[in-house]
């Protein structure tokens, strides 16, 4: 037990986790979900796979133009509408649809593409504030998730024909209002056939609550990497250039390698130590459990080795005699 916290001390001394810096998490709104989580009577969250692993949603503020992304032999093209882009966290609205979907069929029940939702449910599941405003970029995430629309030839659920299909992130959405202010009190969103497919295959993974809580975009699409590859087996590591194709990113390379220097700074990643490795132009994530504590004692060992070998190549300075 005393190397393994060697190993986590020197990992968090490297990371320079400090409580003076702002957290990547904003703050807990609503800490009873949790208790609601345990007795069954509020879905578990999940995250779909496919979307997880591709750049669907926006994730710089402005980021309006047509995305083309093509890896080992998928293709995904995302063409916005005129009220922009979705958004990753517009992404949260179906993350809750998909978590509902979830916890019925984990009850025994074949769930409709149609998911019947108070919004006031679905703002408190997303740890989003419950005032005007809220309601008001509600709706707006809507009108972007209905609008964005999406070609592909990467299939979800059951094994079908190739070709490609295009859709919308959701198929539609109606909502019903309340009150003087006329408020937003029901909405049923239809989910799009590719994420309802992958729904009933379930391939989902589950999330932490707190995934709601990180303050950036660029956090949460880099967190869902990290929770689609490293998982529970301990490490993952990718270089730069290709996690930022990944998370989609439209900036400068030099530019997205500070906002992930910023991120690994800021402390762990939800469940995930985060490491920037200048050397490799590469980024390292570590589980935090048992196999990602015997990841970093690891890499901590090849490092030491690889120092005092440097050090025994070295030439010694010859000694002369006066």
């Amino acid at each position: 037990m005393a190397g393994i916290e060697r190993a986590l001390k020197k990992l968090e001394k490297r990371v320079k986790v400090s409580e003076a810096k702002k957290t990547v998490l904003i703050p807990e709104r609503y800490p009873q979900l949790d208790l609601f989580m345990t007795a069954g009577i509020t879905a578990i969250p999940k995250d779909e796979m496919a979307s997880m692993e591709h750049p669907i949603f926006a994730v710089e503020d402005g980021d309006t133009r047509e995305l083309k992304y093509e890896h080992n032999g998928d293709v995904i093209e995302i063409i916005p509408s005129v009220r922009g882009r979705a958004t990753q966290h517009d992404k949260d609205v179906i993350l809750f649809c998909v978590s509902k979907l979830v916890a019925g069929i984990n009850k025994g029940m074949t769930p409709a593409r149609t998911v019947e939702i108070t919004a006031r449910e679905l703002l408190l599941f997303t740890n989003s504030d419950t005032n005007a405003r809220s309601y008001t970029l509600l709706a707006a995430a809507l009108d972007r998730l209905a609008g964005t629309r999406m070609k592909t030839t990467l299939k979800t659920g059951r094994p079908g024909k190739g070709g490609s299909k295009w859709f919308g992130l959701i198929d539609g959405a109606e909502t019903v209002t309340k009150g003087p202010g006329d408020r937003m009190e029901s909405i049923r969103i239809t989910l799009s056939e590719w994420t309802y497919n992958a729904v009933l295959s379930l391939e989902v993974l589950t999330i932490p609550r707190e995934y709601f809580r990180l303050r950036k975009p660029i956090a949460k699409r880099i967190y869902e990497l990290a929770r689609k590859h490293c998982g529970d087996q301990g490490r993952w590591k990718v270089s730069l250039d290709l996690l930022q194709k990944k998370v989609g990113s439209r900036a400068l390379l030099r530019k997205f390698r500070a906002a992930v220097i910023v991120i690994a700074e800021e402390g762990p990643l939800l469940d995930y130590h985060m490491k920037y490795l200048p050397a490799e132009d590469a980024v390292v994530f570590y589980s935090q459990n048992e196999a990602g504590t015997r990841a970093i004692t690891t890499d901590l060992e090849k490092e030491r080795g690889g120092a005092v070998g440097e050090r025994k190549r070295r030439p010694r300075a010859k000694r002369t005699l006066r």
